[in-house]
C-alpha cells in the first residue's frame, strides 16, 4: 500500500482516504477516483467512441474484434448511462462502441424518506446497450 496519491503524491492521512483504480490498481487520492477509475483511466474511457448504426463496411472497421455485447440500466441520466457503458467497454479493453441503443423507463415510482414518512418520487431510469470492440489498426 503506497502512503501518496500516485498522480500527485498527496499523503494519505486519516482525512485524505486512499481509492484504488480497479482497472490499473493505483492508489490515488479522491481528488484523482471518478467511477471507480483513476483519473487518467477515466479520460480515457471517455475517449471510447460511439459509433452509430451497424458498423460501417470500410476497411477500418472491418478488422474490429469483438469483446462483447454491454448492458447498463436504473441510470438516472442519460450522460450516466452513456459513462457508465464507455467504462465498461473501456475496461474489457475495447475502443468503441457499436450498435449503441438507448431507451428510458419513466413508469416507475420510488420513495423517498422524508423523516415523517415516505413521499412518492417519480424519476426516469435510462438504460443502453451496445457491443465493445476493439478497432484494429
Amino acid at each position: 500500500m503506497s502512503n501518496r496519491c500516485e498522480i500527485c503524491s498527496t499523503d494519505f492521512t486519516l482525512f485524505t482516504w486512499h481509492h484504488k483504480c480497479t482497472h490499473c490498481n493505483k492508489e490515488v487520492c479522491r481528488k484523482h477516483f471518478e467511477d471507480s477509475l483513476c483519473s487518467s483511466c477515466h479520460k480515457n474511457a471517455m475517449n471510447v467512441i460511439i459509433i452509430s448504426g451497424p458498423i460501417p463496411t470500410d476497411a477500418i472497421y472491418s478488422n474490429a474484434t469483438s469483446v462483447g455485447l454491454i448492458t447498463k440500466s436504473n441510470a438516472i441520466s442519460e450522460r450516466a448511462v452513456l459513462c457508465e457503458l464507455k467504462i465498461e467497454a473501456f475496461k474489457r479493453g475495447a475502443d468503441a462502441i457499436v450498435n449503441y441503443k438507448q431507451s428510458t423507463d419513466n413508469g416507475h415510482a420510488t420513495y423517498a424518506n422524508s423523516g415523517i414518512g415516505p413521499l412518492p418520487i417519480k424519476f426516469d431510469h435510462y438504460c443502453a446497450q451496445g457491443e465493445a470492440i476493439r478497432l484494429k489498426n
